[in-house]
């Protein structure tokens, strides 16, 4: 006699459930008040680097002596941020991030529309970028106007495009970004 199948069993199926990222007054005010501190800490550890960053370019590598001091207004840790997004990042354009750390504190604690925040961060990142290689254009050697990835990137564009096709690169990204950004028409 042949086997009755089985009729279907109700098969539940597992859900993961999405994390809520919304937060309560209390955690927006503490995220708020830690993003707005964080962009001032980096604002000032950048602008310091300005005045004293060769100085302090030999006491990245004693980071945990004690023994060390460094020039930095704000010791060891600035000089180290610093160090990794002006030096070995995007150069003075790296200010820009210090703005927009900032500003998200701002859209924390007043809980602003973050799809406003989200569009400042894109074109905040484009920005960096392109002042980044803009400086990077200028400059013979890796210095702080252009950072590593802008001379890195400029020199990038200079051995596949040439320089006359890297500065038509920059003028033609300037051009999209006033075009899409500000609405800029030929009129």
């Amino acid at each position: 006699m042949a086997k009755a199948k089985k009729t279907s069993k109700s098969k539940t199926k597992l859900r993961f459930k999405t994390p809520d990222f919304t937060l309560n007054n209390q955690q927006k005010l503490v995220f708020g008040s830690f993003l707005i501190i964080l962009g001032i800490l980096l604002f000032t550890a950048f602008l310091s680097f300005i005045f004293t960053g060769k100085a302090d370019q030999s006491t990245l590598t004693e980071f945990t002596s004690r023994q060390v001091e460094t020039k930095n207004w704000l010791s060891k840790v600035g000089a180290w941020l610093s160090d990794v997004f002006i030096q070995r990042g995007f150069g003075i354009a790296a200010f820009m991030f210090s703005g927009l750390s900032f500003l998200s504190g701002i859209f924390v604690l007043m809980d602003l529309n973050k799809s406003k925040l989200r569009r400042h961060w894109f074109w905040g990142t484009l920005i960096v970028i392109w002042i980044s290689i803009f400086f990077g254009f200028f400059t013979s050697k890796n210095d702080i106007l252009s950072g590593t990835i802008g001379f890195e990137i400029n020199t990038f564009f200079q051995d596949y495009i040439g320089k006359l096709g890297t500065i038509l690169l920059l003028i033609f990204c300037f051009i999209t970004y006033l075009a899409i950004r500000f609405k800029f028409t030929p009129q």
